[in-house]
């Protein structure tokens, strides 16, 4: 499963124009910052909603 969601992270960089190993790298970043925010909003009493969290990681990982 974590690979098919890397997988599928590095297919959505590379149709944004980034070249397969920098898709690739970021897909891994990006899938860290997921399981990070997702073990912070099961652990964390003070963690934003998930919605603010998902508007971040938007933000962050997607180039506007």
């Amino acid at each position: 499963m974590n690979q098919a969601r890397l997988e599928l992270l590095a297919r959505t960089y590379g149709e944004l124009g980034l070249r397969p190993d920098r898709a690739a790298s970021r897909a891994r970043v990006a899938y860290a910052a997921i399981l990070g925010l997702l073990l912070l909003a099961q652990t964390d009493p003070d963690a934003p909603q998930s919605a603010a969290l998902a508007d971040e990681a938007t933000a962050v990982f997607l180039p506007s």
